[in-house]
């Protein structure tokens, strides 16, 4: 039988990345403290605003949560994200925790070496029929505007951390 729905159990994406002049593990320390009292480096006036929708809606809102401001864990949750992998100066990924028509991700990366680092956000999506794939197109520019101010902002504190350490 021939599928009716050609997305169904596909993953829509966009990649955004920043160089930043610093070693990799100064470039990932930003990406380990994102969300709770430090924010998402960035229009964190969009995930409030998305989290009054929700929360108007019925749903759980946006609270800032992370158990430590300074370490991660599978399974924790940070702000209305929650840990799905890790690897400590590699990798993040998060799965969204509010109701959407499908299931998102945030996954961040690190690569690089000689004191020169490539900071990687690649926001992954599997929608759940017509609805989910509108809803995907219909933010991607707000999510690739909202994307790179945040690996701007990630960019900016990786540097400062690598000259207050080395300075």
């Amino acid at each position: 039988m021939p599928q009716v729905w050609p997305l169904v159990g596909a993953k829509l994406s966009q990649t955004h990345s920043i160089r930043v002049p610093c070693p990799p593990e100064h470039a990932f320390l930003p990406i380990v403290r994102v969300g709770g009292e430090i924010g998402w480096y960035g229009c964190d006036f969009l995930w409030r605003l998305r989290g009054l929708l929700d929360r108007a809606t019925g749903g759980p809102g946006f609270s800032p949560l992370r158990r430590d401001p300074a370490r991660l864990a599978v399974g924790e949750q940070v702000d209305c994200w929650r840990v799905e992998s890790f690897e400590e100066g590699r990798r993040l990924t998060m799965v969204f925790g509010m109701p959407m028509p499908g299931r998102g991700y945030l996954e961040f990366g690190v690569s690089g070496g000689q004191g020169r680092s490539v900071v990687t956000l690649t926001a992954i999506f599997e929608p759940r029929g017509l609805v989910g794939v509108a809803s995907w197109y219909s933010l991607s520019l707000v999510h690739v505007w909202m994307f790179r101010r945040m690996l701007r902002g990630m960019a900016k504190a990786a540097m400062r951390e690598w000259k207050a350490g080395s300075g």
